[in-house]
């Protein structure tokens, strides 16, 4: 996304994808107070963290956290279904991110993972 002199609103990875998969949420902002914000569904979010940890240079305990939330987004999507509406490059990018946790069936993103997260990522992974 860009603002109006070219800039750049959102920089993260995916982020514009996600706000494409996104709703209006109405949050209380107090007593009084509401406001309605765009906010990614649970979908977008996991393709928001599939594109950053394909895309970012980041520590290994980072990649891990994004790892991490992909499993637990999965988990999620489970239960409330979704709409794989992925393009084909979104598709390489997500066996790209999920590769590391399907080489390793010890890896640290799994630790609590459900049986429904696990299957939704073969899934998803084709």
């Amino acid at each position: 996304m860009r603002t109006a002199g070219g800039g750049r609103i959102l920089a993260a990875p995916g982020s514009t994808n996600a706000l494409n998969r996104s709703g209006l949420v109405k949050v209380a902002l107090s007593e009084d107070v509401n406001t309605v914000v765009r906010c990614p569904t649970a979908f977008g979010a996991l393709m928001a963290k599939v594109e950053a940890c394909v895309k970012l240079r980041e520590t290994r305990a980072r990649r891990l956290r994004h790892q991490q939330d992909i499993v637990t987004l999965a988990g999620v999507l489970a239960i409330a279904g979704y709409d794989d509406d992925r393009t084909a490059r979104e598709r390489r990018r997500f066996a790209e991110a999920t590769a590391p946790l399907f080489d390793d069936k010890t890896h640290e993103a799994w630790l609590g993972a459900s049986s429904d997260a696990l299957e939704l990522l073969r899934l998803l992974r084709g």
